[in-house]
């Protein structure tokens, strides 16, 4: 079992023990997986997971990958079986595309210390900017964005609004009448 790297192409579901014992396995494309199965990648050198699409892990699926360090995921992911994460002593960072609660919401199984223990970034996403909505004097511009991954769409990059900028336009017995020169 020698391979390095794989690309799955539109593979959505990893069987039981598919890659178990790919010494040498570093890489591999989860971006159409949506399952992936018990000790799937069990014993591999895989550094990294960016799997958008998962919805569940299986029992072991992970155990023994010591060069992961991170893994990306979407609100999808709803099940993380027993062990999952097990012997994955460089797992640092989860890069999750939902908020804190949904993380929270999601079923995660024993021994799944060294995920529970990474640092969790909520609300991560690969943003595109689809627009931009100009500041007025009273109300903030920003960027309206879409993540490249989830479709999600998000205010970026707020700019603050521009004030009011009053000049006089007329003058009579004294009083002053002035108009914003922006609105």
């Amino acid at each position: 079992r020698y391979m390095t790297d794989v690309y799955a192409g539109n593979l959505q579901n990893i069987c039981l023990e598919a890659f178990l014992n790919c010494y040498e396995l570093e890489e591999f494309d989860f971006s159409q997986v949506k399952n992936i199965g018990s000790n799937a990648f069990s014993n591999t050198e895989i550094s990294g997971i960016e799997g958008i699409n998962i919805e569940s892990i299986g029992r072991f699926a992970f155990d023994g990958c010591s060069e992961l360090t991170s893994l990306t995921a979407s609100y999808k992911l709803s099940t993380i079986d027993e062990s999952a994460f097990n012997s994955c002593t460089a797992l640092t960072d989860v890069y999750y595309h939902g908020s804190e609660a949904e993380w929270n919401d999601i079923s995660i199984a024993v021994n799944n210390g060294y995920l529970l223990n990474a640092e969790i970034h909520y609300n991560v996403h690969s943003l595109v900017n689809i627009g931009t909505v100009a500041p007025t004097c009273i109300q903030q511009g920003y960027n309206l964005c879409e993540c490249a991954d989830c479709g999600k769409a998000v205010q970026a990059d707020f700019t603050a609004a521009l004030g009011h900028s009053f000049a006089i336009t007329a003058a009579s017995h004294g009083v002053a009448t002035a108009c914003c020169n922006r609105c």
